[in-house]
C-alpha cells in the first residue's frame, strides 16, 4: 500500500509540474491568435529567440526557469542574424481557437539552414516534429520542397520551438499558412525563379553559339563566368540540394565558396580581355590583375583550414574588391577612348549596388534577404545582358578598327614605296655611275675625289635606308623569310663585308664557329645577316686599336648565340640602359641617326630571339644575340650557271638605262632598251629575248600589270614564258610575294652591284 501511494504521488508530481510549465509559458511566450478566415500569418515579428553560443542547449534546458530571462523579442520582420557560429531558438505561441483553420504548415524559407529542428509543445513536454536542414540528408524533408515545410496540427493554444543553425548565414523569413494554401504564392517564387535560370541559360548558349562563330575568346569567359554564377544560384535557391545532390548525403556549403571563387577569377579574365588590358599595353595594371586572381586561387586554400564564418566573410571581401576593381578599369578605359568600356561600367557599376546590398544583408546589418538576393539576380541579369551587347558591339569597333588599320597599312605601304623609289633611284644612280667610273683611267686627284664621293654617297644611302628600314619596321611591314643556308659560308660572307674595315685600321679580325653547329642552318638570312653586320661594323668603328672577335654557338636545343666583342672604348652603364632606344646614339658618335640598334633590337625579337651587351668604359664591348633555329642537313650548296646572251632591259629612267646599259655591256650581255611598258610588249613579239629586266615603276604601267601581260601574250601566241627580274627600290618580302605571283621570277633591290646583278641573272636562267 505504501509503495502503490509513493507512484501516485511521483506522478501527481509530474503533472502538476507540467500543468505550472504550461502555465508559466503561456504567461511569458509571446503569443499570436490565429483568427478569422487570414490564411497567412508571419510569425517573426510574434517571436522570440534565443541564442545559443555552444550549441549544447536542448529543447528541455530552454524552456527552463533558468533560461527565461534569456529569451529576447523579434522587431524586423524577417530573422537575420548574419554569420555566426551559434545555433539560435524561436519560440511562439500559436492560437486557434477563433479560426476554422486546425492545420497548418510551417515553412523556412532559406534552403541553406544547415539544422532546422521544430518542437511542439504537448503538455509541457516538448514534441519532435521534424529534424531536418541542409546538414542532414534530403530524403529527412516532410514535404519534397527546396525550403522547410512543416505540417503541423493546431487545436488549441500551443506553443511552438524552432532551432536553427546555418554555416551560410543565419538569416530566414518564417511564415504559417493554412493548410494548402501557400501552393499558389511558391509558385509565384519558383516562377520568378526560374526566370532568371532561363534567362541566364539563354545568355549562355547564345553567346557560346557567338563564339563557335566568331572564336572570340572574351565568349568563353563570359559563358563560364555566367555558367558559374548560375550554379552558384542554383546552389543558394536549394535547386542543387533538391535535384543534384545525392539524397542520402548532407550538402557541402564548402561547394558554394568554391564556386564564388572561381566566380571571381573569370570575372577578372572576362574584363581583361573586354577591356584589353595586356602587358604591352598596360603592365601595371596587368600585373594588379594576375596579383588579384593569385591571391584568389590562394584562398582556395585558405578556406579549407579557417572556420566557415572567416572564409566567407574573405569571400565577401574579394567579391566586393573584384567588382570596385571592374568599375575602376572601366573608368580608366573610357578616359583612354575605349567606347565599349561605357557599358562595361554601366554593367559592373549596377552589378556592385547589389553586391553591397547582398554584403550588407549578410553581415547582418539589414534583414531583407528576399530583396537584396533578387537585386542581386537581377543585377546579374542585367549585367549578362548589357556585357552580351557590348560584347557583339566590340566586336563591330574592333572589325572597323582592324579594317582601318589594314587600310593605313597599306597605304602606308604604297607611301614607303614611292618614297624609297622617288629617294633611292637618284641615290642608285649616283653610285651605280661612281661605280663605272672606277672602271675608267683615273689620275691621282680624280681617283681621291671619286673616293671621297663613294664614302660621301654609301653615308648618305646608308642614313636612308636607315631611316626607311625603321620606319618599315614600326609600321609593321618586315616579315620574315627562313630557309636553310650553309652556315659557314653564311658567316664568311657576312664577315668579308666588314673585314676590310678592320684591315684598315690593322685591327685583329677573327671569328669562331662552334664544332656542334651543323652545316646548314635554317634562319633568315637577310635579317641576320643584317643585324650581324651592324654589330661587326660598330665593333670595327669604336675600336682603335686592338682586336675585334665573333664567336657562334649554339646552345640549349634549337638556339644560336652570336657573340661580337671588341677591345675598343666600351659604354658606360647608364648609355647601356638606352642603347637599344629608337634615336639614341653613344656620346662618342656623331654619325648615323641613332636607328641601327633600335632597328636590330626590333629584327631580334621579330625572330622570338633576344639581344643584349656587356661593356666597361675603357675596357670594350661584348654585343650578343640569341635566336631560335633549326638544324637540317639539306643540300644548299650554290650551282655556277653560264652567263646569257640577250636581255630586255625596261626601265624610263635614263641615268638608269646608263648605269644598267654599261653594267651588262661589262658582263658581256646584248641588251635592248625600252622605256616604256606597252613598247616592251611589242618588242616581245618582234625578237625572243632570253630575259627581261623591268622597272617597278613606269610610266604607263607599273611592273606586276607588265608582267602579267607578257604573260598572257605568252599563253595566247604559244611562246615560251621569258624569266622577268624585276628592279626595285622596295624588295619586301611582300612586295616580293606580289611579283612573284605575277609571273616574276626574282625581285632585284636596288643599290645593285655588278656582282649581284650576275650573280642573280644566272641564278635566274638556270633555274629556267
Amino acid at each position: 500500500m505504501c509503495t502503490f501511494f509513493q507512484t501516485l504521488l511521483r506522478v501527481n508530481g509530474r503533472v502538476v509540474f507540467a500543468l505550472i510549465a504550461m502555465v508559466f509559458m503561456a504567461a511569458n511566450a509571446r503569443a499570436l491568435d490565429l483568427m478569422g478566415n487570414q490564411a497567412h500569418h508571419n510569425l517573426v515579428p510574434y517571436m522570440e529567440y534565443l541564442e545559443d553560443s555552444t550549441r549544447a542547449e536542448t529543447p528541455f534546458s530552454v524552456i527552463s526557469k533558468a533560461r527565461e530571462s534569456s529569451w529576447k523579442a523579434f522587431d524586423e520582420q524577417i530573422v537575420n542574424f548574419g554569420y555566426t557560429q551559434s545555433s539560435f531558438w524561436l519560440r511562439i505561441t500559436l492560437d486557434t481557437s477563433y479560426t476554422r483553420y486546425k492545420h497548418w504548415n510551417l515553412i523556412l524559407d532559406n534552403p541553406l539552414l544547415s539544422v532546422v529542428n521544430v518542437y511542439q509543445m504537448q503538455n509541457g513536454i516538448p514534441k519532435t516534429i521534424t529534424r531536418t536542414g541542409s546538414s542532414r540528408p534530403y530524403y529527412r524533408r516532410q514535404v519534397n520542397h527546396r525550403g522547410y515545410i512543416v505540417p503541423l496540427d493546431i487545436y488549441e493554444p500551443t506553443e511552438i520551438l524552432i532551432m536553427v543553425e546555418a554555416e551560410t548565414g543565419l538569416s530566414t523569413g518564417v511564415n504559417i499558412w493554412a493548410g494548402e494554401t501557400y501552393w499558389p504564392h511558391l509558385l509565384k517564387i519558383d516562377q520568378i525563379t526560374f526566370l532568371f535560370y532561363g534567362i541566364t541559360l539563354f545568355l549562355i548558349f547564345y553567346n557560346l553559339i557567338n563564339f563557335f562563330f566568331v572564336r572570340d575568346f572574351g565568349y568563353i569567359y563570359y559563358v563560364v563566368y555566367v555558367a558559374l554564377f548560375t550554379v552558384y544560384a542554383a546552389g543558394m535557391d536549394g535547386i542543387i540540394f533538391q535535384y543534384i545532390w545525392p539524397d542520402n548525403r548532407a550538402f557541402n556549403p564548402h561547394f558554394l565558396q568554391f564556386i564564388s571563387l572561381a566566380i571571381l577569377i573569370f570575372a577578372i579574365l572576362f574584363g581583361r580581355h573586354f577591356l584589353q588590358i595586356n602587358r604591352a599595353s598596360n603592365p601595371a595594371v596587368n600585373t594588379l590583375l594576375w596579383a588579384y586572381i593569385g591571391v584568389t586561387l590562394l584562398s582556395v586554400g585558405v578556406i579549407l583550414f579557417v572556420n566557415f564564418v572567416v572564409a566567407s566573410l574573405l569571400i565577401l571581401s574579394l567579391s566586393v574588391m573584384a567588382s570596385i576593381l571592374a568599375v575602376i578599369l572601366s573608368i580608366l578605359a573610357i578616359n583612354k577612348g575605349f567606347r565599349p568600356a561605357y557599358a562595361y561600367f554601366a554593367a559592373t557599376a549596377g552589378l556592385l549596388l547589389a553586391l553591397l546590398l547582398f554584403t550588407a544583408y549578410k553581415i547582418g546589418l539589414i534583414s531583407s534577404y528576399p530583396m537584396s538576393y533578387l537585386a542581386l539576380k537581377v543585377a546579374i541579369v542585367y549585367e549578362g545582358i548589357i556585357l552580351s551587347v557590348a560584347l557583339v558591339q566590340r566586336l563591330k569597333l574592333l572589325r572597323i578598327d582592324d579594317e582601318e588599320q589594314q587600310s593605313r597599312v597599306m597605304a602606308q605601304r604604297k607611301f614607303f614605296s614611292h618614297l624609297s623609289h622617288e629617294i633611292r633611284n637618284p641615290l642608285y644612280g649616283i653610285i651605280g655611275m661612281i661605280e663605272l667610273l672606277k672602271q675608267t683611267r683615273l689620275d691621282t686627284d680624280q681617283s681621291k675625289y671619286l673616293e671621297t664621293l663613294t664614302i660621301s654617297s654609301s653615308a648618305l644611302l646608308d642614313i636612308v635606308n636607315e631611316v626607311l628600314e625603321h620606319a618599315k619596321v614600326e609600321s609593321g611591314h618586315i616579315s620574315l623569310e627562313y630557309k636553310f643556308v650553309p652556315f659557314a659560308d653564311f658567316v664568311s660572307r657576312s664577315v668579308s663585308i666588314v673585314s676590310p674595315g678592320a684591315e684598315a685600321k690593322n685591327l685583329q679580325f677573327s671569328y669562331d664557329i662552334a664544332d656542334d653547329i651543323p652545316e646548314n642552318v635554317r634562319i633568315d638570312p637577310i635579317r641576320v645577316r643584317q643585324v650581324l653586320i651592324n654589330l661587326l661594323g660598330n665593333a670595327v668603328k669604336y675600336t682603335e686599336a686592338g682586336s675585334v672577335h665573333l664567336k657562334i654557338c649554339a646552345i640549349q636545343r634549337n638556339h644560336l648565340r652570336f657573340e661580337v666583342s671588341d677591345t675598343g672604348i666600351g659604354i658606360s652603364r647608364n648609355e647601356q640602359k638606352r642603347l637599344f632606344e629608337s634615336f639614341t646614339r653613344s656620346k662618342n658618335d656623331d654619325s648615323g641617326v641613332g636607328l641601327g640598334l633600335a632597328i636590330c633590337k626590333q629584327l631580334i625579337e621579330l625572330m622570338s630571339g633576344r639581344i643584349g651587351v656587356q661593356s666597361e668604359l675603357a675596357q670594350g664591348s661584348t654585343f650578343w644575340f640569341e635566336i631560335p633555329v633549326n638544324f637540317d642537313s639539306v643540300d644548299v650548296s650554290e650551282t655556277i650557271v653560264k652567263p646569257m646572251v640577250k636581255i630586255l632591259l625596261v626601265e624610263p629612267s635614263r641615268v638608269d638605262q646608263d648605269v644598267f646599259r654599261a653594267m651588262l655591256d661589262k658582263l658581256g650581255y646584248g641588251v635592248t632598251l625600252s622605256p616604256r611598258a606597252e613598247s616592251a610588249l611589242d618588242q616581245l613579239i618582234l625578237e625572243r629575248y632570253d630575259l627581261i629586266l623591268i622597272a617597278d615603276e613606269l610610266p604607263d604601267k607599273n611592273a606586276v600589270d607588265t608582267a602579267k601581260l607578257i604573260r598572257r601574250q605568252e599563253l595566247q601566241d604559244g611562246r615560251e614564258p621569258v624569266p622577268i627580274i624585276c628592279i626595285s627600290a622596295t624588295a619586301t618580302p611582300e612586295f616580293r610575294q606580289e611579283y612573284i605571283q605575277a609571273g616574276m621570277n626574282e625581285l632585284l633591290s636596288k643599290p645593285i652591284k655588278l656582282k649581284t646583278l650576275s650573280d642573280i641573272i644566272q641564278k635566274v636562267l638556270e633555274a629556267d
